[in-house]
């Protein structure tokens, strides 16, 4: 990953945190979304965007964020 990826996907999710203060879930959640793109499974993107869709009442999609920490992790050990 180059410093050019890694930064436009850290402003997403700045961004993605701010809409979510804001009060603007579903706009959090593209922000993350996109930023899931560019570094995926990073964890700190993963909680965000999970706590977005249980906000946004998606349950079973802010649930699978979490295991796909758990997966990302397994594989880093």
């Amino acid at each position: 990953m180059d410093d050019v990826t890694f930064e436009r996907a850290k402003a997403l999710f700045i961004e993605g945190v701010a809409q979510f203060e804001a009060g603007d879930s579903a706009e959090a959640e593209r922000c993350f979304e996109a930023s899931l793109a560019l570094l995926p499974e990073r964890a700190s993107t993963l909680v965000n965007l999970g706590a977005v869709r249980v906000q946004l009442r998606q349950t079973r999609a802010g649930v699978a964020c979490a295991r796909s920490i758990d997966r990302a992790r397994c594989r880093a050990a």
